[in-house]
């Protein structure tokens, strides 16, 4: 029989259950954390001795992860033994070494996907200035879309003048949009092309009411 397909937990008699079952309380159970509940379930099948069936029988049970294995006490394993009638199985194939070896290379990818996250990020964000340049800003409530908190939001980003504004490519935008919350504005109101007007002297439709006080941004 292939190790983890030899056994299937069963249904015992009465007699049978109370023998295995004797002296098994509830705080004996593995706990179910509700910030592993919300986690997609790991393959359990990746430790030797869990096949399929074992794997659903321990999924009813509420355990579903690695991270859970890899924290089993005495008295945890007491009971998934018992419960689940399948003695000496999880010393015999230690899991729970196992599952501690599981859960370092997850940890490692999930590290490994941040940094790279955090690189991508990197690499997409725009050239910003610690202050304005000659210590003058543009108006950048000139710009439809952008008002006294966005402005704001912009300068502490560092990004204080059209002709920045007018330079952003699509990860740029994303990039701000992240740091701002308000996915989609740029593209929405047209911020680079407004910006590029702006910074060459052509003024927009929306930068001319602006100026006469015709917008609600109007200083």
């Amino acid at each position: 029989m292939l190790a983890n397909e030899t056994y299937a937990p069963t249904t015992n008699t009465h007699a049978q259950t109370n023998n295995h079952r004797s002296g098994m309380t509830s705080a004996m159970k593995p706990a179910i954390s509700a910030k592993l509940a919300a986690v997609a379930s790991d393959d359990l099948k990746m430790i030797k001795g869990i096949g399929p069936v074992i794997e659903k029988a321990l999924n009813a049970e509420g355990i579903r992860h690695y991270r859970q294995i890899a924290c089993f006490n005495a008295a945890n394993v007491q009971w998934v033994n018992s419960h689940l009638d399948f003695p000496g199985r999880i010393e015999r194939e230690d899991w729970i070494s196992q599952a501690k070896v599981l859960v370092v290379q997850q940890e490692a990818e999930a590290l490994l996907a941040k940094q790279k996250a955090e690189l991508v990020n990197e690499e997409a964000k725009p050239a910003l200035l610690t202050q304005p340049r000659n210590g003058i800003a543009d108006d950048l409530k000139r710009i439809k879309g952008i008002g006294l908190v966005l402005e704001k939001a912009l300068q502490n980003l560092g990004i204080y003048h059209y002709y920045q504004l007018a330079a952003l490519t699509n990860a740029n935008a994303k990039w701000i949009e992240q740091h701002i919350i308000f996915p989609g504005v740029i593209k929405r109101e047209n911020w680079t092309g407004q910006a590029h007007a702006l910074r060459v002297g052509k003024g927009t439709e929306y930068s001319s009411r602006f100026d006469t006080g015709k917008t609600p941004y109007q200083d």
